[in-house]
């Protein structure tokens, strides 16, 4: 039916972009909330949104990300929603954040958060609390972002969501990588790294090289750093 095959669409589009194939997923992502919008069906197009302002996100087009995550909330917030609200908000924090409007992100993230422990939802419960660690990294209160960082990491193990893992664990690790944890950054990269390795999330094994390289720099080895 059009219906599952638009489901197809965003799902495939979600893949590829994870995977890294931002131009495949972004033509998978468009097709599929067409076909959702033909249908009338509103929550899947406030999923498809959120997934296409996860795209833009990933390749660094925070003002676009920002429009499609705010769509997807309207949207939400229009079908009374709680999930689809709380996904929205952690996402649209993000593109926030990326933006550097810290406080807005830190108040879209609470509202998340408290919508999410009310759904038990663990998993949007581990992203905001990532989110809540890079606001609070980024306004230096290294202690608070340490906190949530390792809790998300805590809670991620237990989904068993390795990619979004890996992603924490290298937020994690820049933060004790600035406060000094030469080791403990380190550990946290490795880790990092052999995660998203093993579920191909080609973007998070970037990140992580990109971490070591930063390691390999404060020692003052250059050229190692630049073969990262």
């Amino acid at each position: 039916t059009r219906a599952a095959l638009s489901t197809t669409l965003i799902f495939l589009g979600t893949v590829r972009a994870v995977m890294g194939n931002y131009s495949e997923s972004h033509r998978l992502l468009q097709e599929g909330l067409r076909m959702k919008r033909e249908l009338n069906d509103y929550w899947g197009a406030a999923f498809g949104l959120r997934q296409l302002g996860l795209a833009a996100y990933y390749v660094g087009d925070y003002a676009e990300a920002h429009r499609w995550l705010s769509e997807s909330l309207v949207l939400s917030r229009k079908l009374e929603n709680t999930w689809s609200i709380a996904a929205s908000l952690n996402l649209l924090s993000m593109a926030t954040y990326a933006q550097g409007a810290y406080e807005e992100a830190k108040q879209l993230l609470g509202e998340g958060l408290a919508l999410s422990k009310s759904l038990e939802d663990r998993y949007n419960i581990a992203f905001a609390l990532n989110g809540l660690g890079l606001v609070n990294q980024a306004q230096g209160r290294h202690r608070d972002a340490q906190r949530c960082f390792e809790e998300g990491t805590t809670l991620w193990r237990e989904i068993g969501d390795q990619g979004s893992l890996a992603q924490t664990l290298i937020h994690l690790g820049e933060l004790l990588h600035v406060q000094g944890d030469q080791s403990g950054a380190y550990q946290g990269f490795l880790q990092a790294l052999n995660l998203s390795k093993e579920a191909q999330v080609t973007p998070i094994v970037h990140d992580a090289l990109l971490g070591f390289a930063a390691l390999r720099m404060a020692e003052g080895a250059i050229e190692s750093a630049f073969e990262l």
